[in-house]
């Protein structure tokens, strides 16, 4: 079960967001700002956060941007009444699992808190040629790990999974694979990047010029044995071994 953090100012309804998530056996604290919020998590670890967007002072996005901002990988998931898709995409943007309306979905509540915690060896792969991602695929799902495939920066934006390890394609439809591992750092800081690239001059400049989320880039055509290895090692320092 998780340990989660509750920031809402409306008590009613953190009371009763915590009483249904405790009655499935998850722990619950509650606070009603992000300052608190704040200074509660620079002592203690959550597995995840569920914060209002609307709150008094600073707001649910501002929160988020201050734990990023402090390299603090908590999962984060917005609440909000207001249907506001610029906002759900700058949530997303700085570094949000997801966001949720309400009044909320409560089973879609629950699959997001069960990535708070989940075991599984998640790789995710971004690569739009699908000959290549479907053997990527078949080869990691042989190897013991849980593969999720996606083709353009637009999926990485959208989907709500927290992989263990990301390997990803230097060159997308929508965009490059620097702006999605960008994205991906924004909510997990610690995440494990691969880069794959047929332009490895080009990227490696890239690189050097102020990314600093790729953990490693590897040259196509790719050798699986040894992007295997490379992903074994990554999730055996994360524990998801």
């Amino acid at each position: 079960m998780a340990r989660l953090l509750i920031v809402e100012d409306n008590p009613e309804l953190a009371d009763n967001i915590a009483e249904i998530l405790g009655d499935v056996g998850h722990g619950v604290h509650v606070v009603d700002n992000v300052q608190a919020a704040l200074d509660l998590l620079a002592g203690e670890a959550f597995d995840g956060i569920l914060t209002d967007f609307r709150l008094p002072g600073q707001s649910g996005l501002d929160l988020i941007a201050q734990l990023r901002a402090r390299a603090d990988a908590t999962p984060v998931v917005l609440m909000t009444a207001f249907a506001d898709e610029a906002a759900a995409e700058t949530a997303r943007t700085l570094g949000a699992l997801a966001v949720v309306f309400k009044p909320l979905d409560l089973p879609r509540l629950f699959t997001l808190i069960n990535e708070f915690v989940h075991t599984r060896r998640r790789v995710l792969v971004l690569e739009d040629n699908d000959s290549l991602a479907r053997n990527l695929e078949d080869v990691l799902r042989e190897s013991g790990f849980d593969p999720l495939v996606l083709g353009s920066v637009r999926e990485v934006m959208d989907q709500e999974h927290l992989p263990d390890v990301a390997v990803i394609d230097y060159r997308l439809p929508d965009g490059d694979g620097l702006e999605a591992a960008r994205l991906l750092a924004a909510r997990d800081p610690g995440l494990p990047i691969i880069l794959m690239s047929g332009y490895t001059d080009e990227a490696s400049e890239r690189i050097d010029a102020g990314n600093q989320v790729v953990r490693k880039m590897i040259a196509k055509p790719v050798r699986m044995a040894s992007l295997l290895e490379e992903i074994q090692s990554h999730c055996r320092s994360r524990g998801a071994d």
